[in-house]
């Protein structure tokens, strides 16, 4: 449940403070049955909900505990950052069809998102949780930093798992 809620924490923050210079807000919707405005991320998520990026499910709620899977981290950062998503020509990923409901979002956050090997041929993953070394990868990329200069006694006194986060 922990890391559900950090995953989730971190995502809404850095996709709110991507956004900040990037989009006119328009007016929040009247909400979501299940966030209150007492809610932590209320603001957050009527920001990014006013935006277009996250929409919720048809029965009216966001379900805020829910685990953001790879596939809608990719369509909130494409339509959070201003970016067209646009559909591909050819696949890209074996696991993703072009007929995908994701996969123009998924194609655009290409140069921004991590993709996985396997037998050969590239793979996305789109069911599985975002981790929050890709939402963290995929905001670096995407505001043009350069991990490679990054402080690193500086990150090893904010992740005590830097270790094993990956170089990439």
């Amino acid at each position: 449940m922990k890391k559900k809620v950090l995953s989730l924490t971190l995502a809404l923050t850095l996709l709110a403070a991507l956004c900040i210079p990037v989009l006119a807000t328009g007016a929040p919707r009247q909400g979501f049955a299940d966030v209150p405005a007492s809610h932590w991320a209320y603001s957050y998520i009527q920001e990014l909900s006013a935006r277009g990026a996250i929409n919720g499910y048809p029965d009216g709620n966001f379900y805020p505990e829910k685990t953001v899977t790879r596939e809608e981290f990719a369509k909130i950062m494409v339509v959070a950052a201003g970016l067209t998503a646009a559909p591909a020509s050819a696949n890209t990923y074996a696991d993703v069809p072009l007929t995908y409901w994701a996969s123009p979002y998924i194609e655009t956050a290409r140069p921004y998102m991590t993709a996985y090997q396997n037998q050969g041929q590239l793979w996305f993953y789109p069911t599985a949780g975002a981790l929050r070394e890709d939402i963290a990868v995929a905001v670096v990329k995407l505001r043009g930093f350069d991990a490679r200069t990054a402080d690193l006694s500086i990150l090893s006194t904010m992740f005590s798992d830097l270790a094993s986060i990956s170089e990439v």
